[in-house]
């Protein structure tokens, strides 16, 4: 999975997607996912870094089966809150 963290306004933001989806982009109607933008240009990381990387985040957004399975595991997102464009999954998840 490649990994970035944000800092925007004192909020931590987590992009994670899958590696092999990574520069690419979907789109469905108004909806696209950019994987090529800088907000998902992060790096490789295994299940146990993206556990610390996570800790304390405000948000979450994952693109791909790998990472939206990696967070419906540790019950951060359920079946009900995945989407799918072009049979990719995604999820956005706001925690407070």
């Amino acid at each position: 999975m490649i990994a970035k963290l944000h800092n925007i306004n004192g909020k931590k933001i987590v992009a994670i997607c899958d590696k092999n989806i990574f520069g690419k982009k979907y789109t469905s109607g108004k909806i696209q996912l950019d994987l090529s933008s800088s907000f998902y240009k992060g790096t490789e990381v295994h299940e146990k870094g993206l556990i610390g990387m996570i800790r304390g985040v405000y948000t979450l957004n994952a693109v791909g089966g790998k990472s939206v399975n990696f967070l419906t595991k540790l019950g951060i997102v359920s079946d009900k809150n995945i989407g799918k464009i072009k049979k990719i999954p995604y999820a956005f998840v706001v925690i407070e």
